[in-house]
């Protein structure tokens, strides 16, 4: 059950890392001060989230990933898609990848053991729904 929840947790960890690119990205192809600036919260909350995970990878004796993999490939390929039509798209593209998190988030952390995320399951979720929310209200905003 130990390795389900290591590559549950790696799962996650990738989706990090995916999102850290994607928002890396788009702090660079955004026009909009406040719009670069939620980014940045998000960005960071999505660096802290990686490491909290690679630290309870090796924790539980897991290898965490390197890489966010094909998931950040196709993040990848979405935001420069988007980066063609502008700050509303970008944004989109964001506030859609913080849907899939925040859904994988809810659906997959309560099938963990409760070793494996002890002390970290309700911040990974609380700051999902951080991130979320403030991507959500950008996306509104930029209508």
């Amino acid at each position: 059950m130990e390795n389900l929840s290591i590559n549950k947790l790696n799962h996650f960890l990738r989706g990090e890392l995916s999102a850290v690119e994607a928002y890396a990205d788009a702090i660079t192809k955004l026009k909009d001060d406040a719009a670069r600036s939620q980014v940045q919260q998000c960005e960071e909350s999505h660096r802290s989230r990686a490491v909290l995970l690679r630290e309870r990878i090796q924790h539980l004796g897991g290898e965490p990933s390197a890489s966010s993999g094909p998931e950040g490939a196709f993040a990848r390929i979405a935001e420069a898609a988007a980066s063609l039509f502008g700050d509303k798209a970008i944004i989109n593209a964001l506030e859609q990848g913080e849907d899939k998190g925040l859904r994988d988030y809810k659906q997959q952390l309560p099938d963990l053991e409760a070793e494996a995320v002890e002390g970290i399951a309700d911040r990974l979720l609380a700051e999902q729904q951080r991130t979320h929310e403030l991507m959500s209200q950008l996306q509104t905003s930029a209508r």
